[in-house]
């Protein structure tokens, strides 16, 4: 028996070494393969209940990871019309083909269409009188039609001498297609009697490396440095005036919106050419290296561009303003938006595909240093910027939404402080200047701003408002001015107006927290020090009692329906308290895991467990209830620079981060929640060369079961 308990302890012991030494694996392929760190993270957690594993299971879900579904050679994309039909053409004269979403749920239908197993270079997609048709194209002239409906079935093989096929474009309803070749001719063919025949071809003077249709019939191709030309279509190939750009780099790929609106042309260069097709004005797009591949959303509301840099990029076309940004493992060869799903092929031959919504509501910009949320996080979450002046707000009545930011009046500059009431129906936040700024909050978004002063006027330096917190009980709010010697309460009414009704000595007021019967706040202020004040009758506070802390009190929370509040400070602890008793508080814990000073402390919505960030980058987490001082449950790293500010939205379903580069990240902390959603989004699981690749050792297993 003692032989059997040492030999399951020695397994445990061992099973832990892994998954402490697979997270960390994981951790460093974060920023190359976030599919692969995803998948790696699940094996950690799996193979023991590690503060590591369970980090990185966690930290993935804060993550825009791509389901993944591998192919051969430098794969090429092409979508139909209305995002119906999806087809990867890749080596060896392969493509693979899905119908409906079966690409987030399958690998799709593979089929050779090239006998002599070329690469396919070219592809179209395109609908004809019901019929979804694919024409695809390679080296030594291959070029072929197919019927991709229901069974694929090949209808045409149309090739012809030796030269090699880069680009296919095909017209709306599918009379004509195009391809463009490695000599630089450009071939039409057009749909007569019952078959498509070869009926117009004219030359460029260089390969062609993209070619496009315009919904009014005009054909652009792409190839020759510095120009992008035009053809008519109509009755056959013929030039018309071409559009030149600086620079004189040439072409790889180019794309029209589907309303006609826009032209893209990515370049051999870090940037992309942009034209609005209507004004004739052009913008440049800058990237990180060349743009290899274009794409737009079918309500032409979105491009998507995939670089050799790895990178897949959604961009705003009106306004050039870049959403989001993919990380794909190897230089992107083919991007696609497909029923709000960004899709890119890679030179791995791999078919990657991300979920619309973002787990990245903000990529950077400059530091958010508070959050704001109503009660439970069902409506709204705000987030303000000093430095830009600045309030995003988020509706997350129905997902999580981004509306119009709420409007700044003129010659106010906003502070970084934000706050919702309870209800959700009213946002404030505070000035450089010593007022606060009001809007009421209606499903659409933010009205109209009413500014109120709270803080005197001064002739010697204005007061900025560092603090403004909305009692979660009545029309109570507190604001405090950085570096003051004394805070204002105010009371509010539902038209915005707020107004002054006492002063309390806070001397350098770090930040408030309310209770949640309102009838308490918490002040920390400098001198290592935070007070407790009955605010039961707004008008006339009392200090009840005076906590201590080992170094300056950064930041503090209550509860939500404890009378507990808890404090960090700038050395790195943090310290709980009971309340019960507001003249005698209780010290319940004091942990000090955290390496450095804490800026930021939440509690989860049934107050089970709390929640800090800070200098050492890291969100540490520990049981609310567990008076002991046990090690935190898991620390994420969300990669946001100093962890600043966290707030749980959604009913606690999702924790919203903020960090020192100005990022926004979510979070699911339910490890239950976590591991199904990490484990309905992978698509090929890890492959045995992987497995003995990044997992030497460890026995294959599968971490979803």
């Amino acid at each position: 028996m003692i032989a059997g308990i040492a030999l399951v302890q020695r397994q445990q012991t061992q099973a832990e070494a892994q998954s402490r030494q697979v997270a960390l694996q994981a951790t460093s392929l974060r920023s190359k393969d976030p599919n692969l760190q995803a998948q790696m993270a699940l094996v950690a957690a799996d193979l023991a209940p590690t503060r590591e594993g369970r980090s990185a299971m966690l930290d993935a879900t804060s993550i825009d990871v791509p389901l993944r579904w591998p192919g051969t050679g430098s794969a090429v994309l092409a979508k139909s019309a209305d995002d119906r039909v999806l087809v990867r053409g890749g080596g060896a004269g392969e493509v693979t083909i899905w119908r409906g979403d079966e690409y987030t749920r399958s690998a799709g239908l593979t089929v050779t269409v090239d006998p002599a197993k070329n690469q396919i270079y070219g592809i179209a997609l395109f609908l004809r009188e019901g019929r979804y048709l694919l024409v695809v194209g390679g080296a030594t002239g291959f070029l072929a039609l197919w019927d991709v409906t229901e069974s694929p079935r090949l209808l045409q093989d149309l090739t012809a001498g030796k030269a090699t096929t880069y680009a296919i474009a095909a017209e709306t309803g599918g009379r004509h297609f195009f391809t463009g070749q490695s000599d630089g001719a450009i071939h039409q063919f057009s749909y007569v009697g019952s078959s498509y025949r070869p009926t117009s071809a004219v030359k460029q003077g260089s390969g062609v490396a993209g070619l496009v249709v315009h919904p009014d019939g005009d054909l652009f191709s792409a190839g020759e440095a510095g120009k992008i030309l035009v053809w008519s279509t109509q009755p056959g190939l013929r030039a018309k005036q071409g559009l030149e750009y600086q620079g004189g780099l040439s072409a790889i790929c180019l794309t029209v919106s589907p309303d006609g609106h826009w032209l893209t042309v990515g370049l051999k260069g870090a940037y992309a050419w942009h034209w609005d097709l209507r004004t004739k004005a052009v913008r440049k797009l800058n990237f990180s290296n060349w743009v290899n591949a274009l794409g737009y959303s079918a309500d032409s509301r979105r491009l998507v561009a995939g670089d050799s840099d790895q990178h897949m990029t959604v961009i705003d076309p009106e306004t050039g303003e870049i959403q989001r940004v993919l990380q794909a493992p190897s230089l992107v060869t083919g991007s696609q938006l497909i029923s709000g799903y960004p899709v890119s092929t890679s030179v791995d031959g791999s078919i990657r595909v991300w979920q619309p919504n973002s787990r990245v509501l903000r990529m950077g910009g400059p530091r958010i240093y508070q959050l704001a949320t109503n009660t439970g996080g069902t409506m709204w979450l705000a987030a303000a910027s000093s430095h830009d002046t600045q309030m995003m707000l988020w509706n997350l009545q129905d997902g999580i939404r981004r509306v119009p930011d709420p409007v700044i009046p003129n010659g106010v500059s906003l502070s970084s402080a934000a706050s919702i009431s309870a209800d959700g129906r009213h946002l404030f936040s505070g000035t450089a200047d010593g007022r606060v700024i009001h809007w009421p909050l209606t499903p659409n978004g933010a009205g109209d701003p009413v500014v109120s002063r709270v803080f005197p006027e001064r002739k010697n330096g204005a007061a900025f408002v560092a603090c403004v917190n909305v009692s979660p009980v009545g029309h109570t709010l507190a604001a405090c001015e950085y570096t003051g010697e004394f805070s204002v309460l105010a009371t509010w009414d539902e038209a915005g107006k707020v107004a002054p009704v006492a002063q309390i000595n806070t001397p350098t007021p770090q930040g408030f927290a309310f209770s949640p019967s309102g009838d308490v706040l918490v002040v920390g202020i400098g001198s290592n020090r935070l007070q407790v004040w009955s605010v039961k009758d707004s008008v006339d506070p009392q200090l009840l009692s005076i906590l201590n802390t080992d170094a300056n009190p950064a930041t503090l929370a209550f509860a939500n329906s404890h009378d507990w509040v808890v404090a960090g400070t700038d050395s790195g602890s943090v310290y709980q308290w009971d309340l019960a008793d507001p003249k005698n508080p209780v010290q319940l814990v004091r942990r000090t895991e955290p390496q450095s000073g804490i800026y930021s402390a939440t509690f989860t919505d049934d107050d089970s467990g709390v929640i800090v960030g800070g200098a050492d980058e890291l969100f540490w987490y520990w049981h609310a209830t567990d008076p002991s001082g046990a090690p935190a449950s898991f620390a994420l790293n969300g990669v946001i620079g100093r962890t600043l500010e966290g707030r749980f939205i959604q009913r606690g379903t999702t924790f919203a981060g903020s960090g020192g580069t100005g990022a926004i990240r979510l979070w699911t902390l339910d490890e239950a929640a976590a591991k199904a959603g990490l484990c309905s989004w992978i698509g090929q699981p890890l492959t045995p060369d992987e497995w003995a690749r990044y997992l030497p050792g460890i026995t294959p297993r599968d971490p979803c079961r």
